[in-house]
């Protein structure tokens, strides 16, 4: 378990790497053998702070990084606030060594092993999942990962009514390397029917497509414009879609759907398209 002790060890870690705070978001450990613990975290920190410190920091870094976080003709005190808000975010895999009679969490060594950084919207809304789990059956523990983050798009000064949103989904081995990765997985506006943003959505399952004893994935996506009689999920899926979607079924939607399956290679240890 990351205690705040080790949490605090491991932001100064990741603040010496990438400049400004470090915040986690969320985490999962598991036990080494030695007696340490192994660390899978979701980081982020300030996109503002980061830019600071690259340019020099002080006046000058600040000067600096205001001119290239201008947007457009809105260069407005409020416009400044939104784009300071904005976080950068990544994945972080670290190792605390473990003490004779104290164990990880006080004076072993810590250790960055590996990390990753993502893309996205501006600011992490919610994480729909973060966990170490035997996705794929192979009896090896891959990291699952499934974000919701938000981009307000400030240039109507309307903070919020325009924001979109997008969801990221990925499947990570314990070096971080990637077995499947969408950054781009879904993306809707709150406010389509005020605007001509459509809207392109996605979702997937997990199940043994090919009856080769191996999971497979299965993803699904769909597009469309809302109109006033059309009714989506919490994720902007548009329903009800009687049975498995189809080329020629529509929803009340209109949408567009379309769907892909990647079976999994043993040899690859990844999904691939068949």
């Amino acid at each position: 378990m990351l205690n705040e002790e080790m949490s605090r060890r491991l932001r100064s870690a990741l603040r010496r790497d990438h400049g400004p705070r470090v915040q986690l978001s969320k985490w999962d450990t598991l036990a080494t053998p030695e007696g340490g613990l192994e660390v899978y975290a979701l980081f982020e920190f300030s996109e503002w702070e980061a830019c600071v410190a690259k340019a020099g920091g002080g006046k000058h870094g600040r000067d600096a990084c205001a001119d290239e976080f201008r947007h457009g003709d809105y260069a407005t005190a409020e416009l400044a606030a939104e784009l300071r808000a904005c976080t950068l975010r990544g994945l972080v895999r670290a190792r605390f060594g473990g003490a004779a009679g104290e164990g990880p969490q006080t004076r072993g060594d810590l250790e960055i092993l590996s990390f990753r950084m993502l893309e996205g919207p501006c600011t992490l809304e919610r994480v729909n999942v973060f966990e170490l789990v035997d996705v794929d059956g192979d009896e090896e523990l891959e990291l699952a990962v499934d974000l919701t983050a938000v981009n307000p798009d400030i240039q109507f000064r309307c903070r919020g009514l325009y924001s979109e949103y997008g969801r990221q989904i990925g499947w990570y081995r314990r070096n971080l390397e990637a077995q499947y990765e969408d950054l781009r997985f879904s993306s809707w506006h709150t406010e389509l029917l005020m605007s001509d943003g459509g809207v392109v959505v996605g979702r997937f399952t997990l199940e043994d497509r090919n009856h080769d004893g191996r999971v497979d994935l299965l993803l699904e996506e769909a597009s469309f414009v809302a109109t006033d009689d059309c009714e989506v999920d919490d994720d902007w899926w548009p329903h009800p879609i009687p049975g498995r979607i189809a080329e020629d079924e529509l929803s009340p939607c209109d949408a567009e759907f379309r769907a892909k399956t990647l079976l999994y290679s043993e040899v690859k240890d990844e999904w691939v398209e068949p």
